[in-house]
């Protein structure tokens, strides 16, 4: 992991191409929401409540439907195009680490990404199952158990999230595993499909077996890349929705020039900082994934019906 690190800070034209990859992928979700006003739950009753009130008395209205048509098309456009393009960039980081002389194999035969692109979505998509019926679950213990909050509150002095989660920590750790499965095995199926050229279905295939061979080492690699993206990337954002705050804050009070000038500039800042180190940390982890798959297959991963490093026009292995 090391090598994978030595290899991103020595290369950071692979920041922004991780980087693009990661936000087109939802991650523009988790590094934007904090920086925006979100409407108040009053706020959302009043444009809500007009259309579903007529479902909840058993008439659908077409303006409901259509609603949920526009809705729903406009997620499958973004979930297709973010997907498609998230897909090619990511298989171009694959491709690149692959190469690398540090890290490559020379005899691997690495498919070109933008013809990896729909088999990288649609493998990321399927690997995906479990998280979604996951959410649905767990979506539906959340509304039950807010539900029951707002009508039976056991304690008014913890917030209501607190005690949301209090009644149903089952739901988020459920969604937030199969999160990360999800995540890891698309991401190895991924890898298969550029470095071994395979179907969509034996690259999931070969991706649940890396887990299940390999446990120690996959959780290893999980942990340390997911944890140092979750931890700098949470605390940039952070920093920049308190400089955002204070924003707000001089405007409404109608500071002068020079203060919000310097405040616009700190802004600006603490995101831009807060971009280059998810690139950089998102490029390390694509790269710590590839390098823990290619070193695997030095062991004898490759083929698992031959032992070693084997190659077929050899016909021979080495430990």
């Amino acid at each position: 992991m090391l090598a994978a690190g030595f290899v991103v800070l020595a290369r950071p034209a692979l920041w922004p191409v991780a980087l693009a990859a990661f936000l087109l992928r939802g991650g523009i979700v988790a590094l934007t929401v904090p920086l925006l006003i979100l409407p108040s739950p009053t706020g959302v009753a009043n444009v809500a409540m007009p259309l579903l009130s007529p479902a909840a008395l058993g008439r659908i209205t077409p303006t409901l439907i259509l609603v949920v048509v526009a809705v729903c098309a406009l997620l499958a456009l973004a979930i297709l195009i973010g997907g498609l393009l998230g897909a090619w960039l990511d298989a171009e980081l694959i491709r690149e680490a692959a190469e690398d002389e540090e890290l490559g194999d020379s005899r691997l035969q690495v498919a070109s990404p933008p013809r990896i692109a729909l088999a990288g979505l649609v493998a990321r998509l399927a690997a995906y199952v479990p998280f979604g019926i996951a959410l649905g679950w767990g979506l539906s213990r959340l509304i039950g158990a807010t539900y029951t909050e707002l009508i039976l509150p056991q304690n008014l002095g913890l917030p209501l999230a607190v005690r949301v989660l209090g009644r149903a920590p089952d739901a988020v750790v459920a969604i937030g595993v199969t999160w990360i499965l999800g995540e890891v095995v698309s991401g190895l199926a991924l890898r298969h499909l550029v470095l071994d050229t395979r179907s969509v279905a034996r690259a999931l295939r070969a991706a649940v077996g890396d887990l299940v061979r390999h446990p120690a080492s996959s959780l290893a690699t999980t942990v340390v890349t997911d944890v140092a993206l979750a931890v700098v990337a949470g605390v940039g954002v952070l920093a920049a929705a308190v400089a955002v705050e204070r924003l707000r804050f001089g405007i409404s009070v109608g500071g002068s020039p020079l203060e919000l000038t310097i405040v616009l500039m700190l802004v600006a800042g603490t995101w831009a900082a807060a971009l280059l180190a998810t690139g950089a940390l998102t490029a390390f982890r694509s790269v710590a994934w590839t390098y823990e798959l290619t070193r695997r297959r030095t062991i004898g991963d490759g083929d698992p019906t031959q032992p070693g490093d084997w190659a077929p026009e050899a016909g021979s292995g080495t430990l």
